[in-house]
């Protein structure tokens, strides 16, 4: 089963869960999204503002490729350069991502944890542009790459520093004693301006268990931040990607439950490891935001799912999570609802030709064999009462933007 909402929440701890409400009565509150009133445009408009605002994010990372250090770290690969460090490895990663646009891949690799030690490496490497080989000299505190930025260059104008600095603290991991860091940074600097910088610090308990992460990245005008703060009982992140000082898109969350290392190594079930959590979501002018009961949905998941019919057990769990979610879209120029959100059942068939052998010649016949697959996807739902399945996107940014953080959220599928 895809639980896509259950893969960001692992993911990102996209968890879309309850708002705060007013305890004062029924009255308006601005913390509750819920009570803002609909939007006076007509839902025409608002599909066209839901487009343009898909396609002018598009616009905004189509430059993404043209970046100075795409081609610099392209070239570095080229000079076969014999060093097999992970942070290295990392830097070509976000070209790589960079060049093909993904935002999932960019993501992926910030966030996944790299415990090498590159203080055992440390050394300054230094290309000769006229003998076409490597030099390396000691460094006591960094890893140092000097290099010409661009193919058939005559000096050396690119340098790539390194620096890292352990915790101190190991966390057992899927039977792996890992060494966790504490602060690391890798920067990209060309003819004396900076082209690309990744930043992380962390704090853990003393398990392991992370209690704050901070990881800033920076390719040529784009910039991504993300940051997390755990307790163990509440966890907050917040997640931004911008062009200039224009923010693209973000994302902010607060999680509740049981948020240790123990606890995440071992659940085969997101509800065990977070309970419920509130979620904004902004793309240009547009802000998503939702709740979303997770252990009641994963309570009533249990209940039907032994069920031998696939067309059941998708019923189900699409009437789950209609009474468990609620989300809305708003519009934040007029601060006031663009449409609601509802989940419904997806049908698509695959059909094939059987072989079967019988006792007349030619001995054999084909026989036409179909398959059912169902799912679920989501569907905003107008003042009007009018319908638009997010598919009604697909051809711009929005739905390209939507299927990037379920791309990212795949290795967590549950």
């Amino acid at each position: 089963m895809k639980n896509k909402l259950l893969l960001a929440i692992l993911a990102l701890s996209i968890a879309f869960t309850a708002c705060k409400k007013n305890d004062d009565g029924d009255e308006p509150s601005a913390e509750d999204p819920f009570k803002l009133s609909y939007s006076n445009l007509t839902v025409e408009q608002h599909k066209k503002d839901l487009e343009a605002s898909g396609l002018d994010f598009m616009k905004k990372i189509n430059s993404m490729p043209d970046e100075k250090f795409i081609k610099v770290m392209k070239n570095l690969n080229d000079l076969n350069l014999e060093l097999t460090s992970n942070k290295v490895k990392k830097m070509n990663s976000f070209a790589e991502a960079a060049s093909n646009k993904s935002m999932a891949k960019v993501l992926e690799t910030a966030t996944s944890t790299d415990t090498e030690k590159i203080s055992d490496g440390y050394g300054i490497y230094t290309y000769n542009v006229k003998t076409k080989e490597w030099t390396t000299s000691p460094s006591k505190d960094k890893l140092e790459i000097n290099f010409p930025a661009l193919e058939n260059g005559t000096k050396n104008n690119a340098k790539i520093t390194m620096t890292y600095v352990s915790s101190n603290i190991k966390a057992s991991l899927e039977d792996d004693l890992l060494e966790l860091p504490k602060l690391a940074s890798a920067m990209l600097v060309v003819d004396g301006k900076e082209e690309m910088k990744f930043t992380s610090s962390h704090e853990y308990k003393a398990d392991g268990t992370p209690t704050k992460t901070d990881i800033s990245l920076k390719m040529g005008s784009f910039t991504m931040a993300f940051n997390v703060s755990n307790t163990t009982e509440v966890l907050t992140n917040s997640f931004s990607f911008s062009k200039g000082s224009e923010t693209l898109f973000s994302f902010n969350s607060t999680g509740n439950g049981t948020l240790n290392i123990g606890t995440a190594d071992g659940a085969k079930d997101a509800a065990e490891v977070i309970k419920n959590a509130n979620a904004n979501f902004e793309i240009m002018n547009v802000k998503f935001t939702g709740i979303f009961d997770i252990k009641g949905f994963s309570d009533d998941q249990k209940t039907y799912e032994k069920l031998l019919s696939e067309f059941e057990k998708n019923k189900k769990e699409v009437a789950g999570l209609n009474k468990y979610s609620q989300f809305i879209a708003i519009n934040k120029t007029s601060n006031s609802i663009i449409a609601k959100t509802e989940f419904f059942t997806t049908e698509s068939e695959s059909c094939y030709n059987k072989y079967i052998q019988v006792n007349y010649p030619p001995y054999y016949k084909f026989e036409k064999t179909c398959n059912r697959y169902y799912d679920w996807e989501p569907r905003l739902v107008f003042k009007d009462g009018s319908k638009l399945s997010f598919e009604a996107f697909k051809e711009n940014g929005f739905a390209i933007l939507i299927k990037e953080i379920e791309d990212y959220g795949e290795k967590f599928e549950l």
